[in-house]
Order: structure tokens, then sequence, then C-alpha cells
């Protein structure tokens, strides 16, 4: 009996052993193919990045890797033209002013803080036109994507011109300034960074549609912010503060 069970214990032993040599070839196996794969792929990689720099090579004269179908020329005229033209339409912003030169000698405050307006708006702007670039170029803002996108922005334009706005508000207080020209100046800066927001995430995806560079976008709304935030807080400052009705509703809040 003790012989019988040794030799049976003997066989399955010899069995397992069989299945464990068995096992290490299979893993030799996949190992050599793994290192074949291995080889092939680096072999690939080599092969596309010397193909790129042969490409970087080739590119003739002052042409821009990032563009290398159009010359500098060319580039140089429609960015030129675009800043030109946006450096002209920015002197409406001054246009605006003079005209409102009444409204700013009785409330100097909104000249104090006329750059906070502006620069808010035109910074929320640009950040939402930014992430709209970065999602063309990437592909990943397209036609099924974008209403969730927009929609997405106009949650983002109603929550940061909230923050932005007490903020603003904290701020305009911190300098001592009359609450009646305080309120002003934060409701103004309510739409101004509400509506930049929209603009920002919309103006790329319009110039696309259009057939011009949606990267103009991102000085565009700068410009366009500039001349809107101006004309939003003198219209604002002037219904708040000297027109009946704004009177009324001040005296209500701040009193007699």
């Amino acid at each position: 009996m003790v012989e019988e069970d040794v030799f049976i214990r003997l066989e399955k032993l010899q069995e397992e052993n069989k299945k464990l040599h068995e096992a290490v070839q299979n893993l030799e196996k996949d190992n050599t193919q793994l290192m074949t794969n291995i080889a092939a792929n680096t072999q690939i990689v080599l092969e596309n990045f010397e193909g790129e720099e042969e490409w970087c090579d080739e590119l003739e004269g002052d042409a821009c890797p990032i563009e290398p179908q159009i010359s500098f020329g060319q580039a140089f005229r429609d960015r030129a033209s675009w800043l030109v033209g946006l450096l002209l339409l920015q002197s409406f912003s001054g246009i605006i002013l003079a005209r409102n030169e009444a409204l700013i000698s009785n409330h100097p405050f909104i000249v104090y803080f006329l750059t906070m307006l502006v620069g808010a708006g035109g910074n929320a702007g640009n950040q939402a036109s930014v992430r709209v670039i970065r999602g063309l170029a990437l592909g990943t803002l397209n036609s099924r994507t974008q209403g969730q996108f927009l929609l997405r922005e106009l949650k983002m334009a109603v929550s940061l011109s909230i923050v932005l706005t007490f903020v603003g508000f904290l701020r305009a207080a911190a300098f001592s300034t009359p609450l009646t020209e305080t309120v002003a100046i934060t409701t103004a800066l309510l739409f101004i960074v509400f509506s930049s927001i929209c603009l920002g995430a919309v103006l790329p995806l319009g110039l696309k549609k259009i057939g011009v560079d949606p990267a103009h976008s991102s000085t565009s709304i700068q410009v366009i912010m500039d001349i809107l935030g101006v004309i939003l807080a003198v219209s604002i400052s002037s219904v708040l503060l000297d027109s009946p009705l704004g009177i009324f509703i001040m005296s209500k809040l701040v009193g007699p």
C-alpha cells in the first residue's frame, strides 16, 4: 500500500511538472512575441520622428511650423488688418465717455472703477473664448457637444457674475464709495461679466461659421467688452443714479 501511494504521488508530480514546463514554454513564446512587437513599434516611432525632423528641415525661409501653407506676408496682413480694425473700433469707448461727461462729473467714482469693470469683462470673456478655441482645436467641441457646452457656459456665466459682483461690492465698499455709486457699479459689473462670458463662448463659433479664424476671437472679445463695458457702465449708472425711477429705487435702498 505504501509503495502504491508513493507511485501515485510520483505520477502526479510528473504531471504537474509537465504542466509547469509547458506553462514556462508558453511564457517564453509570449515574451519573445512581446519583444518583437516592442522592437517593431520602436522602429515606427523612430521613423516618424525622423520624418518630422526632415519635414521641419524642408520648411523654406520664414515659414511657420504651425501653419506652413501660409507665408509670412499673408499672416502679417491678416493679423495686422485685424488689429488695426480693433484699434480703430476701440476709439468708440472714448466717444461714449465724452457723451456722458455730465454723469461722470456728478459721479466721479464711476471713472475710478471703470478699469475694473472693463477689465473684468475682458478677462471673463477671453477665458470663455480660449476654452472654445481649445475645444475646437482638440475636436472635443463639435456639432454634437456644442449645445451641452453652451448650456454649461450659461450656468458658468450666472455663477461667475454673482461671485465677481460680490467681490466688486466689497472692493467698492473698501474704498469708501458712496452706497448709491456702489450699487450702480456692482450692478453694471453683474451685467458686464454675464454678457462677456456669453459672448466669449459664442464668438469663436460665430467666426468659424462665417469662415474667419476663431483664434481672432481672443483679441476681439477684449475690444468688444471695452466698448460694451463702457456702454453698460454709463447706461446702468445713468438709470440708477440720475433717472426718476433710479432715484426712487435708491431712496428706498439707502434712505433719503
